[in-house]
């Protein structure tokens, strides 16, 4: 059994890469960039943007634990990186949702604040 203290993972801490397979890059471009399969109703990124790249920008991001024992980064882009399905303005925040292994999950447009 692993135990953890605080919040936040000694094993995946910031500055670990996150991993990004077949199944997290899917379900992020499905459901949270334009042209995706399963967009209807979700804050989309917009269309510059890349998962690898949204990935590689939470990589240095201290990751928080979450019930169900899944880690979360909120990243602070410093630019417009899609748009908040909630106001329909552009957003400069994003989360990427990870498990203990560092393994890719979900990267979304955070929906409420830091809009521009």
């Amino acid at each position: 059994m692993t135990l953890f203290l605080g919040r936040h993972s000694p094993q995946r801490g910031a500055g670990q890469p996150i991993n990004v397979g077949e199944r997290g890059l899917g379900h992020v471009l499905a459901r949270h960039f334009p042209g995706g399969a399963q967009t209807a109703g979700k804050s989309l990124f917009s269309a510059g943007e890349t998962v690898p790249g949204l990935v590689r920008g939470a990589e240095g991001v201290a990751p928080v634990l979450q019930r169900g024992g899944n880690f979360q980064r909120v990243v602070e882009a410093g630019r417009a990186i899609g748009v908040n399905r909630a106001t329909g303005l552009p957003t400069t925040t994003y989360i990427v949702i990870t498990d203990a292994a560092g393994n890719l999950i979900e990267v979304r447009v955070r929906q409420l604040g830091a809009c521009l």
